[in-house]
C-alpha cells in the first residue's frame, strides 16, 4: 500500500494529462556500460538516477542494478552519505533510505523491466524489448536519445552538472514511459553554452550568497553545488520548515528517516565534507532572520546586512508573497529556480536593465484570517473539507485539530494555529521529484557560470530557461519588466542610495 503523502506527483497535473497511478507499476531496468559505473560523472548520474526513481511512489515498484560493482568514488553520495565501499551497496542503500520497502531496489534478475535506462555509450536502448533511453553526461552537458546509442564523448570531467540533469531526463521518461506517454528524445542539452572552453571547477570561488527556500529545488541546487568538488564558498540557508511526509518524493537533502528535522539541517549536512561554508536559519527571510541577533553568519555579511544589502540571493520559494517580500529588499543579484507542472525553472531578476525583477509577476492575494478560513470551512460537506484538507497536506492529527476548534472557536489551541499555517502555506501543489531537481541543477549551473564569467555573459543568450519535459527541450528566453509592477518601475532613489557605493569594480548588472 503506497502511502499518500509521498504522492504529490499523482495529483492532477497542471496540463491536464497525468493523474493518479498508472495501471501498471512499472519496473525499470538501470544498465551500465563498466566506464561509465567507474567513473565521477557516470557514479553522480546513477546516484540521481536511482534516487529520482526510488521516490516515484504509485508509479514504480521496483529498480533493477544491471552495473558491474566498482569502488565508489567520494562526493557523489551526500544523503545518506557513503564516502567508501563498493557501488552496488551504495545504490541499493539509497533506495532502500529513499524508498522503504514501498519501491525496492536490488540487482537485475529475472524480472521483465517495462522500461530500461542505458548509462553510456554505445548501448542502444531498442535492444531491450520494452521503452528505453541512452543517457550519459560530461562535464557541463547532458545527452539522451532513445532512437540508438550515444555516440563515443572525448574526455572526463568530475563536474556533476551536465551527469545529473541527464538523470533527471532519464527519471522523467521512465515516469512518463509508466502511463504509455514517453516521446522520442534526441537531445544534448548545454548548460555552459559560452564562446570560451568550459572551465574545471577546482578552485573556483562562489560569491557568498542567501540560499532562501529550502524544499525540492533549494535543496537539489544544494545537492549540486555540495557535489561539484573543488567549489570554494560561503551560503546562508533559510527555510522556516522542517521535511514533511509530503517531501518524501522530492526532497533529495532528506531521506524516509529524514521526517521532521529542520530542512536547513539537511541543507548543511549535505556540506560536510566540501570546502564551502553552510550558516543554517530556522525561520523566514527576513523577518525572523533579521531579528535574531546571535544568528550564524560571517562578519563581511553582517557588514552588509547592517547596511541593508544583500549582494546574491537565491531564491527558491514557492509562494508569491514570499518572492515579493524578497524583492522588496532590494538584493543586489537574484537567481530563482521554481517550477510548473513539468517545468524545470530558472530566472535571473535585476532591478536595473530590462530583465523583469522577482516582483513582475508575483502578486500576492489577500490571505484569509484564521476566522475567515473557519467559516468557510464550516460551510462544506464533509468530502469538500477533507478534499480542502487534502489540498492543503493536511495530516490526520492537524485536521482532528482543526474540526475540534471549528466545534469550539472560542478555544484557540492547536486548531487555530494549524489553521493559521495552512492558510499561510497554501494548497500543496502537483510536484514531481526529477523536475524539481532539474530546476535544482540548472540553476548550480547557472550561479557557478555567474561566478566564473560575470552576469552579463551569464544572460548573453537570455535572463531565464525553462526545461519541458513533455518536450525534454530547454528553452532560453528573456523576459521584460511589466509595466505596471509595484516595485521595479519605482525603485531608481532607493536602490541607487543602496548600491551607487558599490559602483566601479562592483557594476550594476547590465542586461
Amino acid at each position: 500500500m503506497v502511502a499518500v503523502s509521498g504522492e504529490r506527483h499523482l495529483r492532477p497535473d497542471p496540463d491536464g494529462r497525468l493523474r493518479g497511478s498508472p495501471s501498471k507499476l512499472a519496473n525499470v531496468l538501470v544498465t551500465a556500460t563498466s566506464e561509465s559505473a567507474r567513473s565521477t560523472a557516470g557514479q553522480h548520474l546513477l546516484q540521481l538516477l536511482v534516487n529520482l526513481l526510488a521516490r516515484q511512489f504509485g508509479v514504480v515498484r521496483t529498480v533493477l542494478l544491471d552495473i558491474e560493482d566498482c569502488p565508489v568514488q567520494p562526493g557523489v553520495f551526500l544523503s545518506p552519505l557513503v564516502a567508501e565501499g563498493t557501488l552496488i551497496s551504495a545504490l541499493l542503500a539509497l533506495g532502500d533510505a529513499v524508498g522503504d520497502g514501498e519501491i525496492t531496489t536490488h540487482v537485475a534478475d529475472a524480472m521483465v523491466p517495462t522500461s530500461v535506462v542505458c548509462v553510456g555509450c554505445d548501448i542502444d536502448p531498442r535492444n531491450f524489448g520494452a521503452p528505453g533511453i541512452a543517457i550519459t553526461g560530461q562535464g557541463w552537458r547532458a545527452y539522451a536519445r532513445t532512437d540508438g546509442a550515444i555516440g563515443l564523448i572525448e574526455g572526463e570531467s568530475a563536474n556533476p552538472f551536465g551527469p545529473q540533469l541527464a538523470a533527471c531526463v532519464a527519471a522523467g521518461f521512465c515516469f512518463k514511459a509508466a502511463y504509455d506517454k514517453q516521446r522520442k528524445v534526441h537531445e544534448v542539452i548545454d548548460l555552459w553554452t559560452g564562446d570560451s572552453d568550459a572551465p574545471d571547477l577546482t578552485g573556483i570561488e562562489l560569491p557568498s550568497a542567501y540560499v532562501l527556500g529550502l524544499g525540492a529545488v533549494g535543496a537539489a541546487f544544494g545537492y549540486s553545488i555540495a557535489a561539484a568538488r573543488g567549489l570554494r564558498g560561503h551560503l546562508v540557508a533559510v527555510d522556516p520548515q522542517d521535511m514533511s511526509e509530503t517531501d518524501r518524493n522530492r526532497l533529495l537533502s532528506g531521506i524516509w528517516t529524514s521526517v521532521g528535522t529542520p530542512k536547513h539541517a539537511l541543507f548543511k549536512a549535505m556540506f560536510s565534507d566540501t570546502a564551502i561554508a553552510v550558516s543554517g536559519f530556522k525561520g523566514r527571510w527576513p523577518q525572523d532572520y533579521l531579528g535574531e541577533p546571535a544568528r550564524d553568519i560571517p562578519a563581511d555579511l553582517r557588514a552588509d546586512e547592517q547596511q541593508g544589502r544583500f549582494q546574491w540571493v537565491i531564491s527558491c520559494v514557492d509562494r508569491n508573497r514570499d518572492r515579493a517580500t524578497i524583492a522588496a529588499q532590494l538584493p543586489r543579484h537574484i537567481l530563482a529556480g521554481s517550477t510548473f507542472g513539468m517545468a524545470a525553472q530558472t530566472a535571473y531578476y535585476a532591478m536595473v536593465g530590462p530583465c523583469e525583477c522577482l516582483a513582475c509577476r508575483h502578486r500576492s492575494l489577500r490571505q484569509l484570517n484564521v476566522e475567515e478560513l473557519a467559516e468557510q470551512l464550516k460551510t462544506m460537506t464533509a468530502k469538500e473539507r477533507n478534499s480542502w484538507f487534502s489540498d492543503h497536506g493536511a495530516t490526520q492529527p492537524v485536521r482532528a485539530a482543526i474540526e475540534e476548534y471549528l466545534v469550539d472557536p472560542t478555544c484557540a489551541g492547536p486548531g487555530a494555529a494549524d489553521l493559521a499555517k495552512l492558510g499561510l502555506e497554501g494548497e500543496v501543489d502537483w510536484a514531481v521529484g526529477f523536475v524539481s531537481a532539474a530546476a535544482g541543477v540548472i540553476l548550480a549551473a547557472r550561479f557557478v557560470r555567474a561566478a566564473i564569467v560575470g552576469v552579463d555573459a551569464e544572460i548573453a543568450r537570455g535572463s531565464e530557461s525553462r526545461l519541458l519535459f513533455w518536450a525534454d527541450e530547454l528553452r532560453v528566453s528573456r523576459a521584460e519588466r511589466v509595466i505596471d509592477c509595484p516595485l521595479c518601475q519605482r525603485p531608481s532613489p532607493a536602490w541607487t542610495q543602496l548600491w551607487s557605493e558599490r559602483e566601479g569594480s562592483d557594476r550594476c548588472p547590465r542586461t
